[in-house]
């Protein structure tokens, strides 16, 4: 299972973030960014650019993962993403 650690979260409107997680797991970490929007929609990006392009309403950006309960997300990143 991967231990999730919360690095900053960058508020863009009050309800829309960006949000920094480092995912580690038996001694190798990896960063991910979270667009999470009105806490309904969360998209996961390997790219903090990515992140904002969206943010900013670009469409034509590749997601890495995509949700729409935060307990779907949460299990994602706990157990279902490889580091």
């Amino acid at each position: 299972m991967n231990k999730i650690q919360m690095m900053d979260v960058e508020y863009l409107r009050a309800d829309r973030t960006i949000e920094t997680i480092q995912l580690s797991n038996n001694g190798f970490a990896k960063m991910v960014f979270v667009f999470n929007y009105e806490g309904v929609h969360y998209r996961i990006f390997e790219d903090i650019a990515d992140a904002y392009k969206v943010a900013s309403g670009e469409t034509d950006i590749k997601v890495f993962a995509e949700f729409t309960k935060e307990s779907e997300l949460d299990n994602f990143l706990e157990k279902e993403l490889q580091i």
